[in-house]
Protein backbone atom coordinates (compact mmCIF):
# COMPACT_ATOMS: atom_id res chain seq x y z
CA UNK A 1 0.00 0.00 0.00
CA UNK A 2 2.90 2.36 0.73
CA UNK A 3 4.11 2.25 -2.88
CA UNK A 4 0.62 2.34 -4.40
CA UNK A 5 0.54 6.12 -4.76
CA UNK A 6 4.08 6.20 -6.20
CA UNK A 7 5.81 8.48 -3.68
CA UNK A 8 9.06 10.26 -4.58
CA UNK A 9 10.43 9.33 -1.14
CA UNK A 10 9.54 6.13 0.66
CA UNK A 11 10.66 5.67 4.27
CA UNK A 12 10.45 2.14 5.65
CA UNK A 13 11.41 1.10 9.18
CA UNK A 14 12.14 -2.64 9.48
CA UNK A 15 9.52 -3.48 6.83
CA UNK A 16 10.44 -7.15 6.49
CA UNK A 17 11.42 -8.01 10.07
CA UNK A 18 8.33 -10.12 10.78
CA UNK A 19 7.93 -11.69 7.33
CA UNK A 20 8.82 -15.26 6.44
CA UNK A 21 11.76 -15.69 3.99
CA UNK A 22 9.55 -16.06 0.90
CA UNK A 23 7.47 -12.97 1.68
CA UNK A 24 10.67 -11.03 2.49
CA UNK A 25 12.16 -11.81 -0.91
CA UNK A 26 8.92 -10.94 -2.69
CA UNK A 27 8.68 -7.61 -0.86
CA UNK A 28 12.33 -6.75 -1.54
CA UNK A 29 11.91 -7.66 -5.22
CA UNK A 30 8.87 -5.35 -5.37
CA UNK A 31 10.95 -2.52 -3.85
CA UNK A 32 13.74 -3.00 -6.38
CA UNK A 33 11.25 -3.02 -9.25
CA UNK A 34 9.47 0.05 -7.85
CA UNK A 35 12.74 1.95 -7.61
CA UNK A 36 14.04 0.84 -11.01
CA UNK A 37 10.88 1.72 -12.90
CA UNK A 38 10.31 5.09 -11.25
CA UNK A 39 13.79 6.09 -10.08
CA UNK A 40 12.54 6.95 -6.59
CA UNK A 41 14.38 7.23 -3.28
CA UNK A 42 13.81 4.56 -0.67
CA UNK A 43 15.12 4.98 2.88
CA UNK A 44 15.19 1.48 4.32
CA UNK A 45 16.03 0.97 7.99
CA UNK A 46 16.91 -2.59 8.94
CA UNK A 47 19.18 -4.76 11.04
CA UNK A 48 18.93 -7.61 8.54
CA UNK A 49 22.17 -7.03 6.65
CA UNK A 50 21.50 -9.76 4.08
CA UNK A 51 18.48 -7.76 2.92
CA UNK A 52 20.64 -4.64 2.52
CA UNK A 53 23.08 -6.55 0.37
CA UNK A 54 20.23 -7.56 -1.93
CA UNK A 55 18.70 -4.12 -2.45
CA UNK A 56 20.95 -1.26 -1.33
CA UNK A 57 23.25 0.84 -3.48
CA UNK A 58 24.16 3.29 -0.71
CA UNK A 59 24.18 2.69 3.03
CA UNK A 60 24.53 4.69 6.21
CA UNK A 61 25.67 3.12 9.46
CA UNK A 62 24.37 4.93 12.54
CA UNK A 63 25.65 4.45 16.07
CA UNK A 64 24.70 6.50 19.12
CA UNK A 65 23.11 9.14 16.91
CA UNK A 66 26.19 9.60 14.72
CA UNK A 67 26.83 8.48 11.16
CA UNK A 68 29.84 6.14 11.18
CA UNK A 69 29.73 5.52 7.44
CA UNK A 70 27.71 6.88 4.54
CA UNK A 71 28.35 5.93 0.97
CA UNK A 72 28.39 3.23 -1.64
CA UNK A 73 27.84 -0.29 -0.29
CA UNK A 74 30.45 -1.83 -2.61
CA UNK A 75 33.04 0.77 -1.55
CA UNK A 76 32.36 -0.01 2.09
CA UNK A 77 32.83 -3.73 1.52
CA UNK A 78 36.00 -3.24 -0.56
CA UNK A 79 37.60 -0.59 1.66
CA UNK A 80 37.04 -2.16 5.07
CA UNK A 81 39.33 -5.04 5.89
CA UNK A 82 40.31 -7.20 8.82
CA UNK A 83 44.08 -7.44 9.07
CA UNK A 84 45.85 -10.42 10.60
CA UNK A 85 49.27 -9.23 11.77
CA UNK A 86 52.19 -11.39 12.84
CA UNK A 87 55.32 -9.91 14.39
CA UNK A 88 56.13 -7.25 16.95
CA UNK A 89 53.25 -4.75 16.82
CA UNK A 90 52.89 -1.75 19.07
CA UNK A 91 49.52 0.04 19.28
CA UNK A 92 51.12 3.47 18.74
CA UNK A 93 52.80 2.23 15.53
CA UNK A 94 49.48 0.92 14.23
CA UNK A 95 47.68 4.18 15.08
CA UNK A 96 49.96 5.96 12.62
CA UNK A 97 48.48 3.72 9.91
CA UNK A 98 44.87 4.65 10.80
CA UNK A 99 44.17 1.20 12.18
CA UNK A 100 41.20 0.95 14.52
CA UNK A 101 39.71 -1.77 16.72
CA UNK A 102 43.07 -3.37 17.34
CA UNK A 103 43.39 -6.57 19.44
CA UNK A 104 46.70 -8.25 20.24
CA UNK A 105 47.57 -11.69 21.62
CA UNK A 106 51.32 -12.13 21.91
CA UNK A 107 52.95 -11.82 18.50
CA UNK A 108 49.59 -12.04 16.70
CA UNK A 109 47.13 -9.19 16.28
CA UNK A 110 43.88 -8.50 14.52
CA UNK A 111 42.90 -5.02 13.35
CA UNK A 112 40.03 -3.40 11.48
CA UNK A 113 40.72 -0.68 8.91
CA UNK A 114 38.62 1.61 6.72
CA UNK A 115 39.55 3.08 3.34
CA UNK A 116 42.07 0.28 2.84
CA UNK A 117 43.97 -0.40 -0.35
CA UNK A 118 47.03 -2.28 -1.60
CA UNK A 119 49.26 0.81 -1.32
CA UNK A 120 48.47 1.17 2.39
CA UNK A 121 49.07 -2.55 2.88
CA UNK A 122 52.54 -2.35 1.27
CA UNK A 123 53.43 0.72 3.34
CA UNK A 124 52.38 -1.02 6.57
CA UNK A 125 54.40 -4.14 5.76
CA UNK A 126 57.48 -2.11 4.86
CA UNK A 127 57.44 0.33 7.77
CA UNK A 128 56.78 -2.25 10.49
CA UNK A 129 58.51 -5.34 9.08
CA UNK A 130 55.59 -7.58 9.97
CA UNK A 131 53.52 -10.14 8.10
CA UNK A 132 50.06 -8.77 7.19
CA UNK A 133 47.17 -10.65 5.63
CA UNK A 134 44.06 -8.64 4.69
CA UNK A 135 40.61 -10.23 4.58
CA UNK A 136 37.23 -8.90 3.49
CA UNK A 137 34.36 -8.97 5.96
CA UNK A 138 30.69 -9.79 5.53
CA UNK A 139 28.35 -6.83 6.01
CA UNK A 140 27.14 -7.92 9.46
CA UNK A 141 30.72 -7.99 10.75
CA UNK A 142 31.45 -4.62 9.13
CA UNK A 143 28.45 -3.22 10.97
CA UNK A 144 29.74 -4.60 14.29
CA UNK A 145 33.22 -3.17 13.71
CA UNK A 146 31.89 0.24 12.70
CA UNK A 147 29.67 0.45 15.77
CA UNK A 148 32.26 -0.89 18.22
CA UNK A 149 33.27 1.61 20.91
Amino acid sequence: MAIGHRPDLLILDEPVASLDPIARRQFLRALVEFNADLNRTILFSTHITSDLERVAADVAVLHSGKIRYHGDLDSLKEGCQRLHLTGKCLPEDLAAHQIINYRQDGSHATAFVQDWNEKRLAKLKQSMAIDVVAASLPLDELFMELTHD
